[in-house]
């Protein structure tokens, strides 16, 4: 099953910010921030982090 979807930005207050800030049992340390629309099931940004300190 398809679904149509129309190109354009989203609407003002539609985003939501979700982290995952940080994440562990890995080597180091991951965060993931995003910036999703759930209304129209897009993922409008999306960025990860990463660092090592020993």
């Amino acid at each position: 099953m398809a679904t149509l979807m129309e190109k354009g930005a989203p609407k003002a207050g539609t985003l939501t910010e979700v982290s995952w800030d940080p994440i562990t049992r890995i080597v180091g340390s991951l965060g993931i921030f995003t910036k999703i629309d759930f209304a129209n099931r897009v993922v409008a940004d999306c960025r990860s982090t990463s660092s090592i300190f020993r």
